[in-house]
């Protein structure tokens, strides 16, 4: 199986992700709903894939990568037929869990994918060719969706991404059977007990979670925190494109920096230098040099996803990446719900400077964690 029609599906549906967390924020608020409810929104998406994502692995793991996709399209198909044949904010957060049931299993099942067709010598380059696909689905999807609906509206948005997704079940139809199988046994390798027994993949969870909270503070956090020192929204914005644009980068270059340093120096480098930017931020009120300590964790984090998702692979236990792949997705999306309720009780009670702090701690010592043997 070509690696391209593995990139290709990531796009695309990464494509349709990014586009409808989008529209159906954005329809959740013209149908008024209130910050509460668009956070229940969003939880509700990553719950869902936090609940399945593990399970989701084991089955790629038994049954092979294709039908795992296909459910993923045919739910993300339905997530944007549902808003369009109903009304009301029920039906938006009816879409939203169908939305984080099919991202579960596009996630899991694809980072699984580009392990099994990826000769060992070729891994951390088709990690980071995948990861720079699903950066592209994203950097595209606001915009366009965004015309979209300028242009022809939600019911007809919602009609297009449909036929998006279907256009990832067409190409399963066509080509899925070259897919890789899988093991057909009762039960794969990759249970949790297992899995968590082993001291290199806790520590290479713990050193995910810590830099998808920095991740989710930064962008939740660094708004509010350039607001209040006066900075203009296009600022602000200026600001988190360094950052994007930083992981994008990072990504392109990120094989030919591994081939020279090894994946365990990379990975340590990058966590310290996210761990510094995230530290002396709040120290200043500079647009330029806020921009220039968004470059640097964008580098850091966009470093640190592809390797800790070849490392997952490369730890995992014969007949059971999926799994292991699975797991990691569950602590992410763990991370991703507690994280927004822990930081909001901190910044009430204390105050921005200890989430950056915080989070500068958690990749200092992931990095350590990193050099134990």
């Amino acid at each position: 199986m070509p690696i391209h029609f593995v990139y290709f599906i990531a796009f695309v549906t990464q494509f349709g992700s990014g586009a409808s967390r989008v529209v159906l924020t954005l329809y959740a608020l013209k149908l008024g709903a209130s910050p509460f409810m668009i956070g229940i929104l969003a939880t509700t998406v990553a719950v869902w894939a936090m609940l399945l994502s593990w399970p989701i692995g084991k089955w790629s793991d038994r049954f092979g990568p294709r039908w795992p996709l296909m459910c993923g399209a045919i739910a993300s198909t339905t997530s944007m037929l549902v808003p369009h044949f109903a009304s009301g904010q029920s039906a938006v957060l009816g879409a939203g869990a169908l939305s984080g049931i099919s991202m579960a299993f596009f996630m899991v099942t694809l980072q699984n994918l580009v392990g099994q067709v990826s000769a060992p010598a070729e891994r951390a380059r088709s990690y980071s060719n995948y990861t720079l696909c699903t950066a592209s689905g994203n950097l595209i999807a606001p915009m366009l969706v965004g015309f979209s609906i300028d242009r022809w509206g939600f019911a007809r948005t919602f009609l297009y991404l449909a036929a998006l997704a279907l256009v990832t079940v067409a190409a399963l139809c066509m080509r899925g059977a070259r897919l890789p199988g899988g093991t057909r046994t009762d039960a794969p390798a990759g249970s949790v007990r297992t899995l968590l027994g082993e001291p290199k993949v806790r520590r290479l969870l713990l050193i995910t979670s810590a830099q998808h909270c920095a991740q989710d503070a930064f962008q939740f956090y660094l708004p509010v925190y350039a607001n209040g020192i006066g900075l203009s929204a296009s600022a602000i914005g200026l600001v988190l494109a360094c950052y994007f644009a930083a992981m994008f980068a990072s990504r392109i270059i990120l094989a030919r920096v591994i081939k020279i340093l090894g994946d365990e120096q990379v990975l340590t480098s990058v966590l310290l230098i996210a761990a510094a930017s995230i530290l002396l931020l709040p120290f200043f009120e500079s647009g330029i040099i806020l921009g220039a300590f968004a470059l640097m964790l964008g580098l850091g984090i966009g470093c640190g996803t592809p390797i800790t998702m070849m490392l997952m692979y490369n730890l995992s236990p014969e007949g059971g990446s999926g799994a292991a792949l699975g797991l990691r997705l569950t602590i992410i999306q763990l991370t991703r719900v507690s994280g927004p309720l822990m930081w909001g009780a901190v910044s009430a009670a204390f105050g921005l400077l200890p989430i950056f702090w915080s989070n500068a701690v958690l990749l200092a010592s992931a990095a350590a964690l990193k050099d134990r043997k």
